[in-house]
């Protein structure tokens, strides 16, 4: 039955993994395979974003071939501006680039935040700056949007990217300071938000 079926071929990742790199990846022009490992680093990927992750100039080119190569490629909206991955393809692609280009991630991660961040997308912005190697990313993003002031237009969801990040000098994050402050406040830890301002 093809529940049994599925059920096996999803527990044997190897499997699922030997199955997209025979069926799907491997007979693509090596131009389109390393468009794909870089972009699948973003959850959703329009054509702007993947010029600037991969630093090309043709996502929208290279998109629009994908998705009518038919290959597990979904747009997500009518005007054909956001596209994904199908979540095992993704998997597969992203395990591949940390295999072939890790040293690179920290890079490709860097030039999605950045773009997230110009594009008014701080939540997307902020997740991918938390997985660069540099723990100030996030606040050099936290710290250009405004800081606290996030909160009024995104809600407190983006203000807990703070949580657990260590300040060592207000001065330096005058904003994002006042953010954890905010958010203190707002969980009702009143003392420590009373201690940071």
């Amino acid at each position: 039955p093809a529940e049994h079926s599925l059920h096996d071929l999803t527990r044997r990742s190897t499997d699922l993994a030997d199955y997209l790199a025979e069926q799907i990846v491997a007979d693509l022009p090596d131009d389109l395979q390393h468009f794909l490992r870089q972009s699948a680093i973003a959850e959703r990927i329009s054509p702007g974003l993947a010029d600037a992750i991969t630093g090309g100039s043709n996502g929208q080119v290279q998109l629009d071939r994908l998705h009518r190569l038919n290959l597990l490629v979904t747009p997500l909206d009518e005007d054909g501006i956001w596209f994904r991955y199908h979540p095992l393809l993704r998997e597969y692609l992203c395990n591949i680039l940390a295999i072939r280009e890790g040293e690179h991630l920290d890079l490709l991660h860097g030039r999605a935040a950045r773009w997230f961040a110009a594009a008014g997308y701080l939540a997307d912005a902020l997740q991918h700056a938390a997985r660069i190697s540099d723990p100030e990313a996030g606040l050099q993003i936290m710290e250009a949007a405004g800081g606290w002031r996030v909160a009024l237009t995104g809600g407190l969801a983006i203000l807990r990217h703070l949580e657990g990040v260590a300040l060592d000098d207000p001065l330096r994050w005058p904003r994002v300071w006042l953010a954890q402050a905010y958010l203190a406040a707002q969980q009702g830890r009143l003392d420590e938000a009373r201690t940071a301002i």
